[in-house]
């Protein structure tokens, strides 16, 4: 998509006619436009502009959640929060409000702060229990689990993952096996390991597989 041409034309419609009833979408779509060209830093003040000219935009909301897209893009993990923060506080009906959730975890992880991103993803399960970013959540939260080595804690999580239609369901599944080797789950773990060699997502996970269910073979249970 040429964005630059497209952002062109909605400054235009702006300079034409900035009180028209298309001049808030016009608005809206150069923040956004700015956003999938991944020009996160120009993005934010346009969101800004929406927000104080346009005071009854039905774009309100979004805005509000891509100024924290932008700022999590950028690493700014403490203005993310804030802006996804806002989004509950300004907008309670917001179709956005688990997406922005989830994205509270995602800048709490980048920030250093698993724990409170833990609390996000689970208040995220607890009350959007019919949102898409609920499998994703179950997967963060594994994941943070299995690097901090809490196996026990991160099995559950992984295993909630492959109830779901979900691309994350092979790296799952191996995170998964992994927990339950660590544990020294022998059963599990194979049942797992070969899911994940039937897969073959990925030859370096279907490796380690083959090497974990070689050993698991070499050391069957007295």
């Amino acid at each position: 998509e040429n964005f630059d041409v497209a952002i062109a034309a909605y400054r235009k419609v702006l300079s034409l006619n900035p009180r028209s009833d298309v001049a808030d979408d016009a608005q809206y779509a150069i923040g956004h436009a700015l956003v999938k060209k991944g020009e996160y830093a120009k993005s934010i003040p346009e969101f800004d502009k929406l927000m104080e000219q346009f005071t009854s935009s039905e774009w309100l909301d979004d805005a509000q959640f891509e100024k924290g897209v932008c700022y999590l893009s950028q690493k700014q993990y403490a203005e993310a929060i804030s802006a996804f923060s806002q989004v509950a506080l300004k907008f309670p009906q917001s179709p956005t409000l688990s997406d922005a959730l989830y994205h509270i975890g995602l800048s709490d992880e980048g920030a250093g702060e698993p724990q409170k991103a833990l609390e996000a993803y689970q208040k995220l399960i607890q009350t959007y229990p019919q949102s898409e970013q609920k499998v994703n959540a179950y997967f963060r939260m594994g994941d943070i689990h299995h690097k901090e080595k809490r196996y026990k804690e991160a099995a559950p999580a992984f295993e909630s993952v492959l109830s779901y239609k979900s691309e994350l369901i092979p790296e799952a599944e191996f995170k998964l096996a992994d927990c339950y080797f660590q544990q020294n789950d022998y059963a599990r773990a194979e049942r797992h390991y070969q899911q994940v060699v039937s897969r073959g997502a990925n030859a370096e996970w279907v490796k380690e597989a083959q090497a974990r269910l070689s050993w698991i073979k070499a050391h069957p249970k007295p």
